[in-house]
């Protein structure tokens, strides 16, 4: 599960519409990033690009879902929520109890989630220490964040400022009261304070060091870890091939080209705008895949049993694809399936039909995160006609 939610605020959609004082129904691209609704998408994407690219993924949640799907993270994002809901409110309170982080930016509970303007100014203060006195101006403004001037859209009155809360349990909640830039600036304190601790799954860059736009995914399965990465097609078309860091040495492989890649922590992805790479992370390497099998006769069941052969003394569960031929070489779908091998061993029962083509029989197990296969022949015998 990833460590960061982010927030899904419809209603704070249509909050920002009315503030923006559009006619009709909300659609399209909206407005810019200096009107209340324009804001709203754009912090949205400026708040998923900042969360890649620290190497970290995250989840979409809504006010539906909360309190109770709160468990488990360790961070929750407000983008541009102008319409704060009670169980967002809950979820935030128990998060910051048991020592997480709330990060919300410019506008954060303008109205509650039917669009009553101040019913969550208390929330606000107990949450944030956030006294409001009007509606903001979205305005552009400059402020210094690592140490440079970056240009923000930001409330006309005051300076823009990130201010932090600390609550009992070792929570902490941050309001930035401007629209949260995609800048390199705003990744660094990101890094520095609101994500602090939390790990990464990865870190990918050009070769010359500059960030590219990125979305990994990273499912785990007892030691071994299945890593997604998407370059996307529409805001990364700079040229050249990317770096891929992992937080520990693997042994990594190529999914896709069922290739070794070795062990190493760092990963060159030839990658395009729109292409996708998937690799397995595994703590020992798979040498080869051993497959047994008896013979058989028409109308009965042949038991196949395949192993994983790993530099480690119990591998993990393995997912294997079993792909069975004909003496002709024809695939039969039937007798094709996947697998799960518990602790590197799957057996699976062939149930041959008695009108299956006596001869030999080929059976291919392949390992689908390494490619490492094996192959074992069952040679099937026609059914005596008295049996």
């Amino acid at each position: 599960q990833a460590k960061i939610a982010l927030l899904w605020s419809q209603p704070s959609m249509y909050v920002g519409w009315m503030l923006s004082d559009f006619e009709g129904d909300p659609g399209g691209p909206g407005g810019r990033a200096d009107d209340p609704y324009g804001s709203h998408g754009w912090s949205r994407m400026a708040w998923r690009h900042l969360i890649r690219a620290t190497g970290r993924q995250y989840d979409w949640l809504c006010a539906e879902q909360l309190p109770e799907a709160i468990e488990g993270y360790d961070v929750l994002v407000l983008p541009a929520t102008y319409a704060l809901d009670e169980r967002v409110v809950e979820a935030a309170r128990s998060l910051l109890a048991r020592g997480g982080t709330i990060i919300a930016d410019m506008g954060v509970g303008i109205t509650n989630e039917h669009g009553l303007p101040g019913a969550r100014d208390e929330a606000l203060a107990e949450i944030f220490d956030l006294q409001r006195e009007a509606v903001p101006v979205w305005t552009k403004r400059e402020m210094t964040l690592d140490g440079e001037t970056v240009e923000v859209y930001a409330d006309a009155e005051g300076d823009p400022s990130i201010t932090r809360k600390d609550h009992a349990g070792g929570g902490r909640a941050f309001y930035l009261s401007f629209v949260a830039p995609r800048s390199n600036e705003m990744i660094a304190w990101l890094e520095a304070e609101g994500f602090r601790g939390l790990p990464k799954i990865a870190q990918m860059s050009h070769l010359p060091g500059e960030p590219g736009e990125y979305e990994f995914v990273r499912l785990e399965s007892g030691p071994i870890a299945m890593l997604g990465v998407l370059r996307e097609r529409r805001m990364d078309l700079s040229d050249g091939p990317l770096t891929l860091t992992l937080p520990e040495e693997r042994e990594v492989y190529d999914v896709r080209a069922h290739r070794h890649l070795g062990r190493s922590d760092t990963i060159t992805a030839d990658l395009l705008p729109g292409q996708t790479a998937l690799y397995a992370l595994l703590p020992y390497r798979v040498e080869s895949v051993t497959v047994t099998a008896a013979d058989a006769a028409g109308g009965a069941s042949c038991a196949i049993t395949a192993t994983i052969n790993a530099s480690a003394p119990t591998p993990g569960d393995h997912v294997l694809r079993v792909e069975v031929r004909d003496p002709a070489g024809a695939l039969s779908d039937a007798y094709t399936r996947m697998v799960v091998s518990e602790r590197g061993v799957a057996t699976v029962s062939i149930p041959f039909a008695l009108n299956d083509a006596p001869g030999d029989w080929r059976v291919a197990v392949r390992d689908v995160a390494t490619g490492m296969q094996g192959e074992a022949i069952v040679r099937l015998s026609a059914r005596d006609g008295n049996g």
